[in-house]
């Protein structure tokens, strides 16, 4: 039986089943969109209902950042680099060294007479959804691919577990760093269409350019990391880079990637060419490290300590648990599953 009558059959099943379960089968979509909206309010309920601002590192820059967004819009700009209602109304041009494409969301339920404050946990909570259903649909998409046996529950799980992840809930309500959370939704689009070119897949080169472009427009920095993971994934996958088709089609991607994201990149680098910014004092990096104990011992609690350290980041459980469970199952894996295995393991 090949994998898709496999499916189908899995399928028939399903729709024999009576009961709750049978309910739930019938009504998949229904009962992805409720638990979606439910992940999204484990997080975000508790912010709207106490409707304060709980003071994030990054939390006051995106919050003028947003609000000039708005004051903007009320007098018909849409497209405003300079700030002139906020940070002091000073005339800073920090709009141009930080995409705030996605930022208008917030903005824009703010113009619908939304307050300030329940504007923000909204718009993450929007986010938060439309990052469950990314993840879904991408890792539905890998596993049909990867012929897995349940792809849907597979991909259920990881759309919730992947939103639920302590760095994506520490990034959004612990910094306040609300690009670099709505950046790691654009991961799964990303390395989907990565995983789709090296093994030719035809149009793997839209997803991946997709997921780049989306990651420039959201946080450049994330774009920029990503891009290193890339490369690390290529040196990785070497055996599939023997096709001329793939390498038209990375080349394809890169320059389309390019061109698109000129509109966001040209006025940084035009601007940092015609004046001096002022770089940030970083400090010993080495000195800022997590030590692996550290590390290991805050993600087993799921905890974060503000204090702990210059930021407290730790991975939290889910990501440690997924981390060892790859370990006991390694023999069981192919070749992809225990590369990825051994290079999640280097990341961590």
């Amino acid at each position: 039986m090949d994998y898709r009558a496999s499916l189908a059959q899995q399928q028939q099943a399903y729709v024999k089943t009576t009961g709750f379960y049978g309910w739930l089968r019938q009504h998949r979509r229904l009962w992805l969109w409720l638990t979606f909206i439910s992940v999204a309010l484990v997080i975000e309920l508790p912010f709207l209902l106490n409707n304060q601002l709980f003071g994030g590192w990054d939390q006051q820059f995106h919050v003028n950042r947003i609000e000039e967004l708005y004051r903007a819009a009320q007098q018909d700009m849409w497209h405003n680099e300079i700030s002139t209602f906020t940070f002091r109304q000073a005339g800073l041009g920090i709009q141009i060294l930080y995409p705030y494409l996605f930022l208008y969301p917030y903005a824009l339920l703010r113009l619908l007479g939304i307050p300030g404050i329940s504007a923000l946990y909204f718009g993450n909570l929007l986010y938060i959804i439309l990052g469950c259903w990314i993840a879904y649909w991408c890792m539905l998409k890998f596993l049909q691919v990867r012929q897995a046996r349940r792809p849907i529950m597979g991909a259920y799980l990881f759309a919730v577990l992947y939103n639920l992840s302590g760095y994506l809930v520490f990034n959004e309500m612990v910094r306040f760093d609300l690009p670099e959370a709505q950046s790691i939704m654009w991961y799964p689009l990303l390395f989907l269409g990565l995983y789709l070119t090296l093994k030719r897949h035809r149009r793997g080169w839209l997803l991946t350019t997709l997921g780049a472009v989306m990651l420039v427009y959201t946080h450049v920095l994330s774009a920029a990391l990503a891009a290193g993971m890339v490369v690390v994934v290529l040196a990785l996958g070497w055996r599939d880079l023997r096709d001329g088709r793939t390498w038209l089609d990375l080349a394809l991607t890169g320059l389309a990637t390019l061109v698109i994201s000129l509109p966001e990149l040209l006025p940084m680098l035009k601007t940092s060419q015609a004046v001096t910014i002022a770089s940030p004092k970083l400090g010993s990096m080495a000195g800022q490290a997590i030590s692996p104990l550290v590390a290991i011992g805050y993600g087993l609690g799921n905890v974060t300590k503000t204090g702990l350290l210059t930021h407290g980041v730790t991975v939290g459980t889910i990501i440690l648990m997924a981390l060892v469970a790859t370990w006991v199952g390694f023999r069981h894996l192919d070749r992809f599953g225990r590369t990825m295995t051994i290079l999640n393991t280097l990341l961590f």
